[in-house]
């Protein structure tokens, strides 16, 4: 499984897409993922332009030097729907060669509008891939109505489960034996 991990801060709720960015430079810091990224602007090319706001650097510098004719600087006015369609269509290329994908975002009430939707769609249009959402939401802060706009999305108060059931209960989730670190699971309680 590769995990990738983005803990939200207020100061980023105004900068668009910065959750799902920070998610991307996680999973691009990999070296058998930097080794995928032509085959990855290669296949969601035609998407490059409206999914330009949430690349990672290292992707819009290897587009920018690839030759490859692709305009990373042309701005695209994209609704809101088409940005989700070309996240969905990025990360089922993401899931391709690893057995399961781990989006993580902490204080998810401080995440940005942007990637929250881009996260919610996901979770609701991306159920025939290995892709594990994971969020933590201060029970204080927590937005009802995205929850309640979101049924696919399932709050699950952990704070009294013990730590040594969560492998248990990720795995029932997944529908398949955990193969995550200690670390995960202490993050997770």
């Amino acid at each position: 499984a590769v995990m990738m991990q983005y803990f939200s801060v207020p100061e980023s709720q105004n900068v668009p897409f910065a959750a799902m960015r920070s998610l991307l430079e996680q999973f691009f810091q990999q070296p058998a993922q930097v080794a995928r990224i032509p085959s990855i602007v290669q296949a969601c090319s035609t998407n490059i332009p409206l999914l330009a706001p949430m690349l990672p650097q290292v992707v819009l510098d290897y587009i920018a030097g690839s030759g490859n004719g692709l305009d990373i600087e042309k701005s695209v006015a994209a609704s809101a729907q088409e940005m989700q369609q070309a996240a969905l269509a990025l990360f089922r290329q993401l899931v391709q060669e690893d057995s399961t994908l781990v989006l993580y975002m902490d204080d998810i009430q401080w995440a940005d509008k942007a990637s929250l939707e881009v996260f919610s769609s996901l979770s609701r249009d991306l159920k025939d891939v290995p892709l594990f959402l994971l969020a933590s939401v201060r029970e204080e802060e927590q937005d009802e109505e995205f929850f309640k706009a979101n049924p696919q999305l399932v709050l699950l108060d952990v704070h009294e489960l013990p730590q040594d059931k969560l492998p248990e209960l990720v795995a029932s989730i997944l529908g398949q034996p955990d193969h995550f670190s200690d670390d995960f699971y202490h993050k997770l309680a």
